[in-house]
């Protein structure tokens, strides 16, 4: 199992404090993630207060940001040891699209994440209605990219 990646969660603890979560959850997540080289933590918690105790998982190289984090102190913590696992909110597909303010909200977060030289990913998830506006998804996708490019260039073999 040494090259195999795991992960773990515990959204069910999101408003638990850290030491609670420290005390009830992570020894336990953590001998069933010992054995693997990497892993993973985090879905749609918010890990923001709990960033320290997560650092401290054996093998760790992803950490999931979710849409309520605060993207600045993750960030900071963070740095260029460990992927940044953006989940950008998801209700920006419903309502009034606007693909300005989607533009605005994910060029923040990457402009975060560059200072800070983290490995930043962007998973769109948990996008269980787009009011039957299917075309949001590949605008939203456009944004992305265009956001990405302007900040990093174009990657190889795209452009």
């Amino acid at each position: 199992m040494r090259d195999m990646w795991a992960s773990a969660e515990a959204q069910e603890l999101d408003r638990v404090s850290p030491e609670h979560h420290e005390k009830f959850c992570l020894p336990y997540e953590r001998q069933l993630l010992e054995p693997f080289a990497l892993t993973g933590y985090g879905c749609c918690d918010d890990l923001t207060g709990k960033m320290d105790l997560v650092s401290k998982i054996p093998g760790i190289r992803r950490v999931s940001i979710c849409p309520f984090a605060d993207v600045e102190h993750a960030a900071q913590v963070l740095g260029g040891d460990y992927i940044f696992s953006w989940k950008p909110k998801p209700m920006h597909l419903v309502g009034d699209f606007d693909e300005g303010m989607i533009r605005g909200y994910i060029t923040d977060c990457v402009r975060v994440a560059r200072e800070r030289d983290c490995v930043l990913e962007m998973i769109l998830k948990d996008s269980h209605t787009c009011q039957f506006q299917t075309h949001r998804f590949d605008a939203w996708t456009r944004i992305a990219r265009e956001v990405m490019e302007q900040s990093c260039g174009a990657p190889p073999g795209l452009g």
